[in-house]
Parts: structure tokens; C-alpha cells; sequence
């Protein structure tokens, strides 16, 4: 079958209309082994019964491997957040809301997240050694033998804004583990992602303003609708951002780094 439009595109992969009501998401050459794991994971996930796209299988297009799913018609919950800044305590009490339930099923089948994490750890880029022993001590001494299932890349661009609710997409880097972890991960993103690039110093203040509005407003929420406790978050926080390096630039990177050294500092 002929590609159809090319609707969005990532670092890893292409999304192109297929058939009527479906897509197809073409993995770049260089992540062509990835395919077949989404696929896997996508089924699991659909089992659940949560808001995520159909999945229909396995195809090859000019020697490149995607995954065909349904189509969900919807803007990213993003779009909200820039449309209507007052919105930003809205959008993390949604965000908590649709976490928790993600954490209320089970997740085997898939990877340990800690394995997940010591790996990317492993290849961060940017720590000093001893930084590095320090991460992986603090990794161990961490819960684990949970099975829940985590996204492991949950943040507003990944949610639709879809009828009749909102859908979750991008499972590529769904894992089993202690929900604390997936959690911890999002807040870092909420409050710490990277500035679009070439926005003004204004707007970068505007959105630093509504980053915070919405991470305190999806932990309070998360705390409120699970029972787990913002401490219980705040411990994951410097391995998660570790592992996150592998996913930056130098400059990006450069502030990350920063934080996690502030945040081993504190014990």
C-alpha cells in the first residue's frame, strides 16, 4: 500500500495516514528493531482495557518496519496549555487522573523499569564516576518486585485530546515497575523539559510560570487520587533525571546535571 500524508514526526519515528481510520508509525532506519517490541507492548497495553489507540500489526514500507493503529482524531493536551494558560491546574489534575489509572493495572510481560534505568544510567552521558556509583547505590537501595504497568514517557503531548476521553499514546517505552518511578519521571518532565527553541525571555518566564502551576497541580492530585506521598516520589527523582540524559543535548543536558547534584546533595 501507498504511504499516505505524513502527519507528525519524532526523533525515532514517522506517522503516515494508511488506510481508512488507521495510521501507520515508521520507525526511522536506525530503530527499525524497535517495531516489533512497540508492536508487542501495544497489544499488552490495549488488553487493559485503558484510552489507547487499536492496534492492527506489523508492516513493512521501503524496507522500514511500523506498526499500523487506529487513527484518534484529537489535538495533543499540549495545545490546551498554550491556548488557554489558566488551564495549566486543569491539565494536571487530568494528567494525574489518567496516571493513576495506568497504575492501577498490571504490567507483565514487560521490562523491570529499574533494569530500565540502570542501563540508561549506565550510558548517560556527562557523569562524573563517582556521580555515577552514587545513582546506581541510590537505584539498589529503591523498592522494586512491583508489577505495575508504567508508561515510562507520560507527559501532555502524549495524551489526545480525543472524544469520548482523552486517549494515550507512545507506548514504545512502556515498562513494569513501582508507579512512584513513572510518576517521578513526569514531574521531572512538567517542571524541568527543555524550552522550545528561539522562545523569547518573556514567554520562557510565561511558561516556567504555568510548568509549576501544572506539576504542583498534577503531583497534589496524584498524592490525592493514589495515596502515595510526594517523598515517595521525590526519592526517584535524581535516577530518573539520570537516566534521562541519554535523551539530551549538551545544553539540556548541562542544566539536568545541575539538578541532580543538588538533589544527591540533599541526602
Amino acid at each position: 500500500m501507498v504511504l499516505g500524508e505524513r502527519i507528525g514526526e519524532g526523533r525515532t519515528a514517522e506517522v503516515y495516514r494508511w488506510e481508512e481510520g488507521r495510521v501507520i508509525k515508521l520507525y526511522k532506519p536506525f530503530m527499525k528493531e524497535w517495531a516489533v517490541k512497540e508492536w508487542e507492548t501495544a497489544r499488552l497495553v490495549a488488553d487493559t482495557g485503558l484510552p489507547v489507540p487499536g492496534v492492527f500489526g506489523l508492516e513493512k514500507v521501503e524496507g522500514r518496519a511500523g506498526v499500523i493503529y487506529e487513527r484518534v482524531e484529537g489535538l495533543p493536551l499540549t495545545r490546551r496549555l498554550f491556548e488557554e494558560a489558566e488551564a495549566a491546574e486543569v491539565v494536571g489534575r487530568q494528567l494525574a487522573g489518567l496516571h493513576a489509572r495506568i497504575h492501577a493495572c498490571e504490567g507483565k510481560g514487560l521490562r523491570p523499569f529499574k533494569e530500565v534505568l540502570r542501563e540508561r544510567i549506565s550510558h548517560a552521558p556527562g557523569l562524573a564516576s563517582l556521580t555515577r556509583g552514587e545513582l546506581f547505590r541510590r537505584l539498589d537501595g529503591l523498592p522494586e518486585g512491583a508489577e505495575q504497568l508504567c508508561h515510562g514517557d507520560f507527559h501532555p503531548d502524549n495524551v489526545l485530546l480525543a472524544s469520548p476521553e482523552p486517549v494515550v499514546i507512545d507506548w514504545m517505552t512502556a515498562v513494569r515497575g513501582l508507579p512512584e518511578a513513572d510518576a517521578a519521571r513526569t514531574w521531572l518532565l512538567l517542571e524541568h523539559g527543555g524550552m522550545p527553541p528561539g522562545l523569547p525571555a518573556a514567554l520562557q518566564e510565561q511558561l516556567t510560570q504555568v510548568r509549576s502551576r501544572l506539576s504542583r497541580s498534577y503531583v497534589d492530585e496524584y498524592g490525592m487520587l493514589t495515596g502515595r506521598r510526594q517523598a515517595d516520589l521525590e526519592a526517584w527523582l535524581p535516577v530518573v533525571a539520570a537516566a534521562r540524559l541519554v535523551e539530551l543535548g549538551e545544553d539540556e543536558g548541562r542544566g539536568l546535571l545541575r539538578l541532580i547534584d543538588a538533589w544527591l546533595q540533599q541526602g
